[in-house]
């Protein structure tokens, strides 16, 4: 009990060793922890009635123990205190084995502190530093920035039940023919209403995003074409089926960007690879798993082969002029 005890300061092991940057001090402390407090847990939950006064809380507390998250209730917790005190390593640990919940948390109520100079960790530097729920929060308070909170000026817009993407440019102010935004479109929050009906609200405009999505994401719209295991991508003939495809991408960016600011989920199983394109990153030779999984298989047996088993299956790559590599049967 005492290496998860706080001193008349407040202060626990845990907070000690993320203070001083310890990072394998809080794995022992979490095995030697999660060693006693599992069977303790285990025998409370199964020999207590649910019903039991306090039980809730002293679970809670144990677990919390356990994941190295407890701390007084005027203390901050280790994970705060690692991220204040530029100890990534340590933070990192913490948030692997659930010892960051209550710090995300507070971020959650104050997402403006995200990139406060107080943390000497750069909390938006690696996936792991915060949860979704937190970076859903500080994008959020961001988007609020631009577009303006729920009193701000709304963009109206009329949907039809029978043509769910008719008109849709024209009153997100999507240029047809370009895609370009059209003069005077600015960031707005969207309200939704349909055609003939007076009802309105937030259900009505996630039905709305369900919908339309769902709808510019089928493969038979063309857009997009099936990638991997059921994931979607570009489809390179898109214009074969929209003979403005590019306004039509040009306006689903904008409904992403409108679901966003909305904290709305979009149906859209983009595969990996295309959603490290469209937001900067490198792709390697696995990721052609994601969207062709078949070359991917294929090209993996012939880096597996030897030269020899190569030179049996009779086949050349050359490089030409341009230094791109050729494929030639010399069957």
């Amino acid at each position: 009990a005492s290496l998860s005890a706080a001193a008349a300061n407040g202060i626990t092991p845990a907070y000690a060793a993320a203070s001083d940057g310890h990072v394998d001090c809080l794995r022992v402390l979490h095995a030697i922890l999660t060693e006693s407090i599992t069977p303790l847990l285990a025998q409370l939950i199964e020999f207590t009635s649910p019903d039991a006064t306090g039980l809730p809380g002293i679970i809670a507390e144990l677990e919390a123990k356990r994941s190295l998250s407890w701390s007084p209730a005027d203390v901050i917790t280790p994970a705060e205190v690692a991220a204040a005190a530029g100890h990534e390593s340590c933070l990192e640990f913490l948030a692997s084995i659930g010892g960051a919940a209550r710090f995300w948390a507070d971020l959650v109520e104050s997402p403006e502190e995200i990139q406060s100079s107080d943390y000497k960790v750069d909390l938006l530097s690696k996936p792991s530093l915060l949860n979704l729920p937190a970076k859903r929060a500080w994008l959020h308070e961001r988007l609020e920035a631009v577009v303006g909170d729920a009193d701000a000026a709304a963009l109206s817009l009329v949907a039809h039940h029978d043509n769910i993407t008719d008109g849709l440019c024209a009153q997100l102010g999507v240029d047809e023919t370009t895609g370009g935004l059209l003069d005077g479109t600015v960031p707005r929050r969207l309200d939704v209403t349909y055609e003939g009906e007076g009802a309105g609200g937030d259900g009505l405009r996630r039905a709305w995003f369900s919908e339309v999505t769902k709808e510019m994401g089928d493969r038979d719209f063309g857009l997009f074409s099936t990638a991997g295991e059921q994931t979607l991508q570009p489809n390179p003939n898109s214009a074969a089926y929209q003979t403005d495809h590019l306004a039509h991408f040009a306006l689903l960016g904008r409904i992403a960007g409108l679901a966003l600011y909305h904290q709305e989920p979009l149906e859209l199983p983009f595969s990996p690879a295309f959603l490290y394109v469209a937001f900067g990153y490198e792709i390697a030779f696995d990721d052609l798993k994601t969207f062709a999984p078949d070359v991917y298989s294929s090209l993996k047996e012939l880096l597996a082969m030897s030269a020899d088993e190569l030179e049996t299956m009779c086949l050349n790559f050359e490089v030409d002029g341009e230094e791109a590599l050729v494929y030639e049967d010399s069957s």
